[in-house]
């Protein structure tokens, strides 16, 4: 078969269909030229969706009459001149590519106006020529695009309904308005105004496109040398199961990074529920030589030059966020209504040093936290403890406490579950996990690739002070365990943290292996449902929650406890009317 080059028409509509997939790729590729422009208002208007047409209007800098031929030439562009400009690129169009591609698959016209001009120019295709003429546009630019992906009748066909891409457009327009705080974006459907993105804070623009007041999301910034990082995180009061509004931006630009994704999803473990997360935004602003965009076409991909750098800066932001938030937990009393006030700030008010155990909270006292008889733990002074003081334990789960603000309900569980867990991981830190020796070694029957799996493990499993043998092709041997698990029946506990190893062996890291492994151990190892306690015992466990990191939630990121304020018992019973 004869090699021929193909022809100039068909190599360009290649080359647009990377660049450009559905009418929402259109809508993401103007609007970034319209930014680049420098404007004060964006106007995006979609006729069917987006289906039928694109229209997109700014009153930024506008084209000189004689660069509109230009402007759709392929690499044809004013925003770089050499690869030291590459490298060290602001702009969110560099490629030179995007007119050239709309042009290539649907119908374009132009029609823009410099400060300076009399008059406006439009640019418009006549059979195969492109011809100027004057239009009466005021100063900017605006792009009109129809029959989109007609001379693509394969492209139009896997397009989706108008409701669909119409959704698309929309997400596009968000994620791109959302971060120029100096612009005004109006998004129309059939010239009817669908949303307005005004020029104010991040974060008020943030709140108002969840449709939540400005106290619900909280700002966490910092500096790290050239590198500037701030992130927007709502409150646990509104937190979503989707990832529908998760935004990550480098210098300005909406960007898609596995290595941001997974410094979340670690941060999120064992502090924020799966079904529970919150909806953030991640700014970043660093030089260009620390970031390459030239990865993908659509210029959603980046490379960080340093992948832990980055991937540990924001992993320790999100947990800041997280462990400081003072509505962590969630607002979960069903009877009470949306306007009740359940309070749990206090605890975060007047927590001392919780970035480690307290000294007095040794891991002796938290092993017999529910086997002593005493009240050691008990604060001297009531006054300052913030969860208050048991008055009893409602249906084996709940330990009853009372505080100066009112009643607060713990999940006795869950809460020792953490402080179990912040233990354990303290003597992991700290290197201070000793083993014990089994008197009788423990024999586990189980399948050859189940062996493997666990063997997998081994060097995690000793680091915690597990020490295990081959004793068959399908059993093996524990002889010595953590000494600060004290006395269980082995056979069942180990079995229960075997049942999580397909899990944890899935973990890329051997801190989120670690952890996870700890996690195990702390739920199977924590007090259980009808566990009676006594008043005591649940003393010793406020005041343990209230010494340790992240006590207001449990390893899995639901609450520990929540607190119902007396104003609440008051609109309750109808007092005070």
């Amino acid at each position: 078969m004869m090699i021929r080059k193909l022809p100039q028409y068909l190599i360009n509509q290649i080359a647009a269909g990377e660049i450009i997939e559905r009418p929402s790729s259109i809508v993401k590729e103007l609007m970034e030229n319209s930014i680049d422009a420098r404007p004060t208002e964006i106007r995006v208007n979609l006729l069917h969706g987006g289906l039928n047409g694109i229209e997109i209007e700014d009153d930024g800098c506008g084209i000189m009459e004689d660069d509109l031929l230009q402007s759709i030439e392929s690499h044809a562009t004013s925003k770089i001149t050499s690869i030291n400009d590459l490298e060290n690129c602001r702009t969110h169009g560099f490629r030179g590519e995007a007119l050239a591609a709309i042009s290539s698959v649907s119908n374009l016209q132009i029609f823009s106006r410099e400060k300076n001009d009399k008059v406006g120019h439009e640019l418009v295709r006549k059979n195969e020529n492109w011809e100027i003429k004057p239009s009466p546009i005021l100063q900017g630019t605006k792009v009109r695009v129809t029959e989109i992906f007609n001379k693509i009748p394969a492209r139009r066909k896997f397009l989706k309904t108008f409701t669909t891409e119409l959704s698309h457009c929309k997400q596009e327009f968000l994620k791109i308005g959302l971060i120029h705080q100096n612009i005004k974006f109006t998004l129309c459907h059939e010239n009817k105004c669908l949303q307005v993105i005004l020029g104010t804070s991040l974060d008020e623009r943030f709140s108002k496109i969840l449709g939540i007041s400005n106290d619900q999301v909280k700002t966490v910034g910092s500096n790290f040398g050239e590198i500037d990082v701030n992130l927007i995180i709502s409150t646990s009061a509104n937190t979503r199961s989707t990832k529908s509004q998760e935004f990550f931006y480098v210098n300005k630009r909406i960007i898609k990074s596995p290595v941001l994704q997974h410094a979340t999803k670690l941060a999120f473990n064992s502090l924020v529920h799966e079904f529970s997360r919150p909806n953030f935004l991640v700014d970043i602003t660093l030089p260009g030589s620390m970031v390459d965009i030239n990865v993908h076409p659509s210029k959603n991909e980046i490379r960080f030059k340093d992948n832990s750098y980055i991937h540990s800066i924001i992993t320790n932001l999100f947990k800041e966020a997280l462990s400081n938030d003072n509505a962590l937990q969630r607002k979960n009393f069903a009877v009470i209504k949306e306007d009740t006030d359940i309070d749990h700030s206090g605890f975060f008010k007047n927590n001392q040093d919780h970035t480690r155990l307290d000294e007095e909270i040794t891991q002796l006292e938290l092993k017999q936290a529910f086997n002593s008889k005493n009240d050691r733990l008990v604060h001297k002074n009531r006054e300052e403890s913030s969860l208050g003081y048991a008055i009893g334990q409602l249906l084996g789960i709940y330990i009853l406490a009372q505080n100066k603000d009112g009643l607060i309900v713990v999940d006795a569980h869950a809460a020792h579950e953490r402080i179990l867990f912040e233990g354990f991981l303290l003597q992991l830190n700290q290197e201070t996990i000793k083993p014990q020796l089994l008197i009788e070694p423990v024999v586990f029957q189980t399948d050859a690739d189940k062996l493997k799996l666990i063997f997998t493990l081994r060097d995690e499993l000793h680091s915690l002070g597990f020490n295990l043998e081959t004793f068959s092709s399908n059993s093996f041997v524990i002889r010595e365990v953590p000494s600060f698990l004290g006395e269980k029946n082995w056979t069942v506990f180990i079995q229960e943290i075997l049942s999580e190893f397909e899990v944890i062996v899935s973990l890329a890291s051997l801190k989120e292996r670690l952890n996870n492994i700890l996690s195990t151990m702390a739920c199977r190892s924590a007090i259980k449902a009808n566990q009676k306690l006594s008043i005591p015992e649940m003393n010793q466990l406020l005041r343990a929650m209230e010494k340790i990191k992240n006590g207001g939630i449990c390893n899995h990121g639901r609450p520990t406890w929540v607190q119902l304020n007396v104003s609440t018992l008051n609109k309750l019973f109808s007092r005070g009317h």
